[in-house]
């Protein structure tokens, strides 16, 4: 699973979008760069990914109730 910060480049949007053509991988754009480098504790990140399918999956289902 990517999550892809909604205030990311277009370009590294563009970069990210292409290479998940022909992948069965989940995305979800949500959160700012500030917010997904707090959440690492990091500085400003772009994007995410998780490798986990478990952790993947409680992800999208806390991130769906939100909507």
């Amino acid at each position: 699973m990517l999550i892809v910060a909604v205030d990311a480049a277009d370009n590294t949007k563009d970069r990210i979008y292409s290479a998940l053509i022909n992948r069965e991988l989940k995305k979800a754009e949500k959160f700012t760069k500030m917010q997904l480098g707090s959440i690492l504790g990091k500085g400003e990140t772009s994007v995410i990914g998780i490798t986990d399918v478990n952790f993947a999956y409680g992800i999208i289902e806390k991130i769906s109730k939100e909507n």
